[in-house]
């Protein structure tokens, strides 16, 4: 993964260099994920929307997979894959 130019800046400022990059990545997933499990579609998108601000990940199938997921857990298969293709990450 290439690092976000933001926090590879902060990185530089705060002689904070080799910032663990992967270590971000697998944290936000984390949280995405976290938010999926509880189902709440609200919080998935904000998530997603302050991620694709930043532009601190690439968007990959498994850093998507949340917002593909928050619908199965709520059951509605219909949407599943839709916030996925308007996602500000969607290639």
């Amino acid at each position: 993964m290439t690092p976000s130019p933001l926090l590879e800046t902060y990185a530089k400022k705060t002689n904070w260099l080799p910032l663990d990059f992967e270590g971000i990545k697998s944290k936000f997933f984390l949280i995405l994920n976290a938010a999926a499990d509880t189902g709440k579609l609200e919080v998935v998108q904000r998530l997603w929307g302050i991620i694709a601000l930043l532009v601190l990940v690439e968007p990959t199938s498994i850093m998507c997979g949340p917002l593909v997921r928050v619908h199965l857990v709520n059951n509605d298969r219909s949407r599943r894959g839709s916030d996925f293709q308007s996602s500000p990450l969607a290639i």
